[in-house]
């Protein structure tokens, strides 16, 4: 549809510099997009893949005026002002805004001023453009592999992003059809080009023989559509597909599904029956799943219908199940593929709080009891309970140790290779039970069961760490849960700096949502039925090298790979040399450096937590040649590599015990411990036996066409 866009135009993108742009940029390159500039603020000057970056809009347009189209890959929070500069110059005709999560005052601001000076906007929320034939895309779509769209003569509009590849996939397995353009328009309440707008361009196209309609549930740009095609008797056949079937029976009018524009509202707009209906009634050939899309649209390019018309008996409408209300309430509770309810941590404007606490001062000044008792009952701590706490910890972990077969069987894995997370899992399933019955009875008044079972697990983590990392793990008198979690990873008792580091360790590291591999491991096996410490096990064990091991491989790169820069005079040269070792400059396979970068921070340029760890140990003096390695490299890799590259939580870690003369193998065991505890606050919010599952329309299955005939085969 070289009317839209085609693989002359020139194309800026705004936020280059960022983590998702940076990326996007690379993978518009590889495909043939003509990008010949980037817009990030304060990063004038700099090149990325040798495209020059301007401050601003005006710039890039006075040295690039052919620019045709521009794409918005910002965090929200700057999405209105950088959307505002580009559409009001009014010189660049074609928009694509990826940015998700914009206010709705916002979108229509940006909206209607995109209308005032005439220029196409495509989103927000956008997945972006495509067109295979001209080898021209412009946003995320497709990824890093959109040589799954081919050429061909179907145009797809979908407000979901990942419903053009399934589409156009599942079009072009089947039947061997390729896509003239693929649209992914937003899903939002408000967009910049709708059904309507497409439909229009998509008329009037040679190369578009066939149109896909992939509307949702709420909203009512499907009844505009249905609209505008009856009323110009549309020459181009269209077949639709409405995502969300049935939602409407689950939840109340008004409810939110998924996108922000799926939004059932009163009456039958926006509704699953009167979406089809008034479809239909427009001549819109209508079908029940993508399945079912694709073989409609191979029998009308292969002339198998007349027109755009099937008869009534070739579709079946859509069967609508009575369902008692009991049923239907567990079912509710069973669609957990759309979300995790947690009321423990949120992440809010590039910062995380737990119970509306900022971590930030969680870190500076939280205790680990307190930190305990406020992922594991979700409320405030009094004091009593914080030092019932203390007392209740060393006492159960001095009266309920773990049995010789789970130290054995945690050593024994670390010495067959096992890393320490798998080792940890290993001891946890090899001891028996938690002894509820006998509890000290102060933790069964304090402390529901679930609570009170928690607490003893964390305490056998701890212990677990220990006989691993130090070859024993001895109880102590003391209560002091700083100095038993730092005696846990070095075998020695810390200074009053040392646990005061070992404290905001803790606070930084317990928790950060179920949107972790270790937490939905956790609360996928504890949903179907088993115990706590086996889903905590289970955890664990999905704590990995790229999940939990950043720390200890930041330590490692501080403490081992740095000293090999022998020519190193300063420790700027060291922080030199260790980017160009990582990125293989130096003949080394290229690396990706541990502890920096973050698929959240990083749109924000900074992880707080690691910021508030440095402060803390500046606080203690402890700040040395460690930590300004780690902040030296940080600095190379934003100016040279992204402005996103920021260090994180586990390189600040690494730093940390590096300063404190702990070997990196304690590195990972410093997320393990509190990150058990957080994970355990998260089971207690679930239901034991709840049944976590995806949705069967979540997979996309990619097997061999069905059915097929089995034919005993023979094995001679």
């Amino acid at each position: 549809m070289g009317m839209l866009i085609n693989k002359n135009c020139q194309i800026l993108i705004q936020g280059i510099t960022g983590k998702q742009g940076t990326v996007i940029c690379r993978d518009m390159l590889d495909y043939g997009t003509h990008v010949v500039a980037g817009v990030t603020p304060d990063k004038g000057g700099t090149r990325i893949y040798d495209i020059p970056v301007y401050n601003t809009v005006n710039e890039a347009l006075r040295n690039h005026p052919d620019i045709y189209a521009s794409l918005i890959t910002v965090p929200r929070q700057v999405a209105r002002d950088a959307a505002l500069e580009v559409l009001g110059k009014g010189k660049i005709k074609l928009v694509n805004l990826l940015t998700e999560g914009i206010p709705v005052r916002d979108i229509a601001e940006i909206v209607q001023v995109a209308r005032a000076n005439d220029v196409r906007l495509i989103g927000p929320s956008s997945v972006g453009i495509i067109c295979p034939a001209e080898k021209v895309k412009i946003g995320a779509i497709g990824g890093n592999d959109p040589g799954v769209f081919y050429s061909g003569e179907i145009a797809i509009f979908s407000k979901s992003g990942g419903m053009c590849l399934s589409l156009a996939s599942q079009i072009f397995n089947r039947h061997g059809y390729g896509t003239s353009i693929v649209v992914g328009m937003g899903g939002d309440r408000i967009i910049g080009s709708n059904f309507v707008d497409l439909l229009k361009l998509a008329r009037d196209d040679d190369a578009t023989k066939l149109v896909v309609l992939n509307g949702e549930v709420g909203g009512s740009y499907e009844e505009d559509a249905a609209n505008y095609l009856k009323k110009t008797k549309y020459p181009k056949p269209v077949v639709g597909l409405i995502s969300g079937v049935g939602a409407e029976h689950f939840f109340p009018k008004g409810s939110r599904m998924g996108h922000a524009g799926a939004v059932i509202g009163e009456g039958n707009v926006g509704s699953y029956e009167h979406k089809m209906k008034v479809l239909q009634d427009a001549g819109v050939i209508m079908t029940r799943s993508s399945d079912e899309l694709a073989d409609i649209v191979g029998m009308i390019l292969k002339e198998k219908v007349e027109g755009n018309h099937l008869e009534e008996k070739d579709l079946e409408k859509p069967e609508l199940v009575s369902i008692a209300k009991p049923k239907l309430e567990r079912m509710k509770r069973q669609v957990r593929a759309v979300t995790i309810n947690t009321g423990i941590t949120v992440l809010r404007d590039g910062k995380p709080h737990l119970l509306g606490y900022p971590f930030s001062e969680l870190i500076e000044r939280a205790s680990i009891e307190e930190i305990i008792l406020m992922v594991l009952r979700q409320e405030d701590p009094k004091t009593k309970d914080k030092n019932l706490l203390k007392r209740l910890f060393s006492f159960h972990l001095k009266n309920l140790p773990l049995a010789k077969i789970a130290v054995e069987a945690a050593v024994q894995s670390v010495r067959h290779g096992n890393a320490l997370n798998s080792a940890v899992s290993a001891g946890l399933l090899c001891q028996d039970s938690v002894p509820v019955e006998i509890f000290h009875e102060d933790l069964k008044e304090a402390f529901s069961q679930q609570q009170a079972v928690a607490v003893v697990l964390i305490g056998w983590v701890m212990a677990l760490v220990g006989h691993i990392l130090c070859g024993e793990f001895k109880v102590t008198g003391d209560t002091q849960l700083e100095n038993i979690f730092f005696r846990a990873v070095t075998g020695r008792k810390p200074s009053p700096a040392e646990a005061d580091i070992f404290r905001g360790i803790f606070a930084a590291c317990v928790d950060h949502t179920p949107a972790v591999p270790s937490s939905l491991a956790a609360i996928t096996s504890y949903s179907g039925g088993v115990l706590m410490r086996t889903a905590l096990a289970a955890g664990i064990t999905a704590m990995g090298d790229t999940h939990a091991g950043a720390g200890e491989g930041a330590a490692y790169a501080f403490q081992v790979e740095a000293e090999k820069a022998l020519s190193a005079q300063s420790v700027r040269d060291k922080a030199r040399w260790l980017v160009d070792n990582y990125t293989g400059k130096l003949g080394d396979p290229k690396r990706k450096i541990p502890g920096y970068g973050h698929r959240y921070y990083s749109l924000y340029g900074s992880d707080p937590r690691a910021e508030c760890l440095i402060k803390l140990a500046e606080k203690h003096n402890i700040k040395g040649n460690y930590i300004t390695l780690a902040l030296e490299v940080e600095k190379i890799l934003k100016e040279e590599k992204a402005g996103g590259l920021c260090l994180n939580v586990d390189g600040v870690i690494g730093a940390l015990i590096s300063e404190m003369g702990i070997p990196p193998k304690a590195g990972k065991a410093l997320f393990i411990i509190p990150r058990s505890a957080g994970i355990l606050g998260q089971l207690i919010e679930q239901k034991a036996g709840s049944f976590f599952r995806l949705d069967n329309e979540s997979i996309i299955y990619t097997g061999p066409d069905v059915p097929r005939q089995y034919k005993a085969m023979n094995n001679h």
